[in-house]
């Protein structure tokens, strides 16, 4: 399998994830497909209104195995889930991946979505998506197009296409600039809380506090990053702000809430007390425990 995918795709696979991806549509279509990508997911920290934002790619985002063919979209996050171009309206993890077909003019592809992050956090938007296909097709047909749309959807493109390892993103309407943002090297993390609450929140910030972030990033001040993420988190629900209490509590250096998620930016040092703390305070607050990740700034896998 690995052979042929490398061989079809041009590439030598090498992570475990994408050759899963590729497996399962090897499965699916009887061959290894023609065209694989990965994009980083991207998690807006601040702004987002005006088109500004600061942003960060995360280890998890989306991963397309692709091939020529009639329109034939599978899902490996919703098993049951199948669009062909016979079926009516699309699902909505399939909607961003036909607006990739349809700007760059192809006829229609067989195919394959993992989206590695669930659609209930609210961290992924479906820029990611139309990122992740739209550099597949290019790959095969050498085409260009751009990301329309709402601005969330164009963050969640712009992130994904620039995001690189140790880097935030200052976006401004289509201007990206490439921040410091080595939280390994600081010893820290964005710790991502899914609190397991049905709540997700959409909180559009200013630019002036996503601009005030970006400088103290090129000052290499971690410190007042944190506190600056702590200064756009919007209090009044319960939950989040105990969450987020709870963790800087316990060593955080600030945070947020986001989708149905709160990151707090960590000392490794004492992230395995955050996650006790609040596992103890919100005991009985959600439809189940909080569950955890740890992420630094990232790129595309290979």
């Amino acid at each position: 399998m690995t052979s042929a995918v490398c061989a079809k795709a041009g590439a030598r696979v090498t992570d475990p994830d994408l050759r899963l991806t590729a497996y399962v549509f090897e499965r699916m279509f009887g061959e290894a497909p023609d065209g694989l990508r990965h994009v980083p997911g991207a998690l807006t920290l601040l702004g987002g209104g005006e088109g500004h934002a600061l942003t960060v790619g995360l280890r998890w985002g989306v991963t397309v195995a692709l091939a020529p063919g009639s329109t034939d979209l599978h899902s490996m996050n919703h098993h049951s889930d199948r669009y062909t171009d016979a079926r009516g309206e699309p699902p909505d993890w399939a909607a961003p991946a036909l607006r990739a077909l349809a700007a760059h003019e192809v006829g229609g592809a067989r195919m394959v979505v993992n989206r590695e992050l669930p659609i209930e956090t609210g961290l992924l938007n479906g820029g990611e998506t139309y990122c992740a296909v739209s550099q597949a097709l290019h790959d095969l047909y050498g085409t260009e197009a751009s990301a329309d749309g709402d601005s969330t959807f164009r963050l969640g493109h712009l992130t994904a296409l620039h995001a690189r390892p140790g880097q935030a993103l200052l976006l401004r309407g289509g201007a990206v600039e490439q921040l410091p943002c080595d939280l390994a090297k600081a010893g820290l993390r964005l710790l991502v809380m899914d609190l397991g609450v049905d709540r997700t929140l959409r909180v559009v910030h200013g630019r002036l506090l996503a601009l005030t972030a970006a400088a103290a990033l090129r000052a290499g001040d971690l410190a007042a990053f944190g506190a600056l993420l702590s200064a756009g988190h919007v209090r009044g629900e319960f939950a989040f702000d105990l969450a987020l209490d709870t963790a800087c509590g316990a060593g955080a250096l600030g945070g947020l809430a986001i989708g149905r998620c709160v990151v707090a930016l960590a000392p490794v040092r004492v992230v395995p007390q955050i996650r006790k703390s609040v596992q103890t305070m919100l005991h009985g607050l959600g439809e189940r425990p909080p569950r955890f990740l740890t992420a630094v700034p990232s790129g595309p896998r290979t």
